[in-house]
C-alpha cells in the first residue's frame, strides 16, 4: 500500500502515467527504476514499481490506456506477491533466473495467498502473468536481458474446466433473497443472481440516460443494462422483471439516482459521489449467506448460479455465453455440468428401467 505522500505523487490519468515514464530517455528510465529498487522502504519500493508497471501496461499492454481498473488491481496483486517472494528468497526481480521463476511458481501454488495458503491454479497463473509483465517493464528500463518466464508452463488444474467453480443452488439463492433486509440488498443480489454480472461490473454499474443510446448503464424503461465487462467488451443484457422491480424501488430512495451516477453508490459527508467497492459487495453477500444459513461461496458463485439456471431453462450454451459475456461458448460449458441433476435423474431412470426389464 502507498503512503499519503506517495499517493499524492501518483499520476491521475492513464496518459499521465505514460508521459511520466515515456518522456524519459532509456538511460533516464534505467536510473529511475534502479533508484526505486534500491529504496530501503518496502512500501515506497512497491509503490514505485507499481507506477512503472502501470505505465508499461498503458503504453504496451493489449488495451493500452483503456486497461481497466480491475486489471490494474490484479497486476498490482501480482507485483506484491513477486516482491514478497523476492524478499524471502533474497532475490532482485530483474535478476531472476529460470530456476527462480520455477521456484516462484511452486511458492504460489503452496502458499501464495495473503494468508499463506495455496492459491487456486487460476489465481497462481494470474500472478505469474503479472510478474512476467513486471519483468518486461524492468527490461524496458534496461534492467534484465531476457524473460525468465518465457519457457515456464502454467500451473495445471487437475479439475476439468466444466467442473471448476462453485455455485449457489436455487434453494440457497432463494434463501438469501428472503434474508434481504432492505430493497437495496434485494436489488444488489438480483443483479448478481439474475444478471450474472461480475463483481467489478456491479461496482461500476451506473444509471443510464434513456435519451443517450450510446452510454453504458441501467435503462429501467428498456429493461436492459449496457455493460463494459472483462477485456473492455461491451454487451447489453436484458433484466428480469423482478430485477427491474427491485431496481425501480431502490432508485426511488437512492442518494445517487441521477443519470451517470453509480447504481449502488452513496454520497459522503463532503458531498462526493462514491461507488460501492468490490470488498463491500463481498461483505454484503457474505452476510446474506450467513443470515440465510447457507455456505459462503463468494460473489462469483452467484454468477455461476445464473449461468446454471439459464442453461437448465434453455439448454442453449450460446444464449448463456451471450448473457454472461463469454467470448468463447466453450467457457459456458461448465454450466452444463453444474446443471447435472437431469443427468443424475436420467441415470436413475436407466437403472429403474433395467430392473423392470429384468
Amino acid at each position: 500500500m502507498t503512503s499519503k505522500a506517495l499517493a499524492q505523487r501518483t499520476p491521475e490519468t492513464a496518459l499521465q502515467y505514460v508521459e511520466d515514464w515515456g518522456q524519459l530517455s532509456p538511460e533516464g528510465r534505467s536510473i529511475r527504476a534502479a533508484k526505486i529498487l534500491q529504496d530501503n522502504d518496502p512500501e515506497a519500493r512497491e509503490a514505485g514499481l507499481a507506477d512503472l508497471l502501470q505505465a508499461y501496461l498503458y503504453k504496451f499492454g493489449r488495451h493500452g490506456t483503456r486497461t481497466s481498473r480491475h486489471s490494474i488491481e490484479a497486476y498490482r496483486r501480482s507485483l506484491s506477491a513477486l516482491l514478497t517472494w523476492c524478499a524471502t528468497s533474497g532475490r532482485q526481480p530483474y535478476k531472476l533466473t529460470t530456476d527462480d521463476t520455477a521456484r516462484f511458481k511452486a511458492w504460489l501454488s503452496e502458499k501464495g495467498s495473503l494468508s499463506g495458503q495455496p492459491l487456486a491454479p487460476a489465481s497462481a497463473n494470474a500472478r505469474l502473468a503479472g510478474a512476467k509483465a513486471m519483468l518486461a517493464a524492468l527490461r524496458w528500463c534496461g534492467l534484465g536481458e531476457r524473460d525468465p518466464f518465457a519457457d515456464l508452463k502454467r500451473v495445471s488444474n487437475p479439475t476439468p474446466p466444466e467442473e471448476q467453480g462453485d455455485s449457489y443452488s436455487r434453494p440457497e439463492a432463494e434463501a438469501m433473497l428472503a434474508a434481504c433486509r432492505t430493497i437495496r440488498e434485494r436489488a444488489l443480489l438480483l443483479v448478481f443472481a439474475d444478471g450474472g454480472l461480475r463483481s467489478a461490473e456491479v461496482a461500476d454499474l451506473v444509471w443510464k440516460d434513456p435519451a443517450d443510446t450510446t452510454r453504458l448503464g441501467v435503462d429501467l424503461g428498456a429493461r436492459s443494462a449496457r455493460i463494459c465487462g472483462k477485456g473492455l467488451k461491451v454487451r447489453t443484457i436484458r433484466l428480469t422483471a423482478r430485477t427491474v422491480e427491485a431496481l425501480t424501488e431502490w432508485r426511488a430512495v437512492s442518494e445517487t439516482a441521477g443519470p451517470g451516477q453509480p447504481v449502488f453508490g452513496r454520497i459522503t459527508k463532503e458531498g462526493r459521489v462514491v461507488k460501492l467497492t468490490r470488498q463491500r459487495l463481498a461483505a454484503i453477500v457474505a452476510r446474506l449467506a450467513k443470515s440465510a444459513g447457507v455456505p459462503r461461496r463468494g460473489l462469483h458463485a452467484l454468477r455461476h448460479f445464473c449461468g446454471t439456471e439459464l442453461y437448465r431453462l434453455t439448454r442453449d450454451l450460446k444464449l448463456v455465453a451471450r448473457h454472461l459475456g463469454h467470448a468463447d461458448v466453450s467457457t459456458a460449458s461448465r454450466y452444463a455440468h453444474l446443471a447435472d441433476t437431469d443427468y443424475e435423474q436420467a441415470i436413475d431412470s436407466l437403472g429403474n428401467r433395467s430392473r423392470a426389464a429384468a
